[in-house]
């Protein structure tokens, strides 16, 4: 039958991995894991041949891309400017060094070298390249500095730096690690919001 991409593709290992939402009546969710390439994308309307669905996953199925566009429009546009964003690292950086720049920076990891994917794996580091609470607090704090020297209040810098990093989490296909860091990241805007210390061992608790 025919399905929407509804979630943005991710790679890992050698394999690529997204949910489609089929059409009809009585619409499935299905996971798809399939080869690396060609690489596919949210929004895509695909016509899809299951050979055998278990627990809603389909291995390896015929693919073939119908059209464009039948996705959410904002987060269209939000992975848009994602792949706008790499485009622009190709511009400055060499490989490998862009594919680990957009790793680190954007979560994109479809690209990375199955070389420097292995690595990473084998040295236990997998973790630098996965956009977790640590790069959400960073840029969190990056914000409220670059605001803070333009001379906006402290309130309005709380707000602008949550709702970036809103918007940071979506665009980046929002991985439960970069969620788990939002989570993290609000609960401390809240503390100095309302004038509370910020003490990890509370915001653990919660």
């Amino acid at each position: 039958g025919t399905a929407v991409i509804v979630e943005s593709p991710a790679i890992r290992g050698k394999m690529q991995y997204f949910v489609v939402r089929s059409d009809g009546e009585t619409p499935r969710v299905l996971q798809i894991a399939t080869s690396p390439y060609p690489a596919y994308a949210y929004g895509q309307w695909i016509s899809l041949l299951c050979a055998k669905v278990e627990e809603e996953r389909c291995f390896l199925p015929t693919i073939h891309v119908l059209g464009e566009g039948k996705g959410n429009q904002a987060l269209h546009t939000l992975f848009a400017i994602k792949n706008r964003l790499v485009r622009g690292l190709t511009y400055v950086l060499p490989e490998p060094h862009v594919s680990f720049a957009s790793a680190l920076l954007l979560g994109e990891r479809t690209t990375l070298p199955e070389v420097l994917r292995i690595a990473f794996q084998n040295t236990g580091t997998t973790h630098i390249v996965a956009v977790s609470g640590t790069h959400v607090v960073i840029l969190g704090e990056i914000v409220k500095l670059l605001l803070a020297l333009l001379s906006f209040p402290a309130r309005t810098r709380r707000i602008v730096a949550a709702v970036f990093l809103i918007f940071f989490t979506i665009m980046i296909g929002a991985p439960a690690s970069a969620v788990r860091g939002l989570l993290f990241g609000l609960m401390l805007l809240s503390a100095e919001s309302v004038g509370r210390p910020r003490q990890m061992s509370m915001v653990l608790a919660v």
